[in-house]
């Protein structure tokens, strides 16, 4: 009988410890879900943040386009003023002659 009480300790014994690596088990199995919970929502924030970024870069991209233009149009009008200013000074001359 001493075997078998013996081995009924120990089974207890056992048991007793299973149950205790249980319980951390599953404390450590919450505190990962609670950490992958503020990871999925730090990530959420990154990709808002680069959303952010991406629509910026997207304004910032036109604005250098319109930017880039302008010296274009500016000397555009230019060249079209020495245009009507020399055919106006050549067509005054052969008017005068």
């Amino acid at each position: 009988m001493e075997g078998v009480e013996t081995s009924l300790e120990n089974l207890t014994r056992e048991v007793a410890e299973i149950k205790t690596r249980l319980t951390i088990d599953e404390t450590e199995i919450t505190n990962v879900k609670i950490s992958l919970g503020r990871y999925e929502e730090k990530l959420s924030q990154v990709f808002g943040i680069l959303t952010d970024i991406k629509d910026s870069i997207k304004t910032i991209a036109s604005k250098i386009d319109i930017i880039e233009k302008r010296p274009g149009l500016k000397w555009d009008k230019l060249v079209y003023t020495m245009i009507t200013v020399v055919a106006s000074c050549g067509i005054t001359y052969l008017i005068t002659k």
